[in-house]
């Protein structure tokens, strides 16, 4: 029987041109069946195609006091508060702040809350009134009650 040839820059033996899997003689190096490159992300092209395979790992308490969930940011300087309906109509304050993607974001005063987040104490804390869409305990707050 002859020997078939595989070129790769070099002549090597290999069998399975002829035979395929079936092959027999089979010598190393031998690359059959072998992928080469990398291999395709499976798990990304899946999280893109279902969007509930997204999961997120933001960390959000619950006020017993006024039934508000926030969400505790400690890359956030200020706590603050969605600006309610009423406040829209009023001209903001000049304190601006500024998110992550240094776009302003416009406050409308403050408030002063008691939270009571089921840690055996209510915490107060005043709020900025600001235009975020969620309530935000920020780094303030952390640092003046958790240390």
């Amino acid at each position: 029987m002859t020997r078939l040839l595989e070129r790769e820059g070099s002549s090597k033996i290999c069998y399975h041109s002829k035979f395929g899997r079936h092959a027999k003689r089979c010598r190393s190096p031998c690359r059959y069946g072998k992928k080469s490159g990398k291999l395709k992300p499976a798990v990304a092209v899946l999280a893109a195609n279902k969007p509930t395979a997204i999961r997120q790992s933001r960390l959000f308490v619950f006020d017993k006091n006024t039934s508000l969930k926030f969400l505790v940011d400690s890359g956030s300087d200020v706590s603050c508060l969605p600006v309610p309906e009423m406040f829209k109509k009023l001209s903001p304050e000049p304190l601006q702040l500024f998110a992550a993607n240094n776009s302003k974001i416009l406050s409308y005063g403050s408030k002063l809350l008691n939270i009571d987040l089921g840690l055996r104490r209510n915490f107060s804390w005043k709020f900025l009134i600001a235009s975020v869409p969620i309530p935000i305990i920020g780094a303030d707050f952390l640092d003046f009650w958790l240390t």
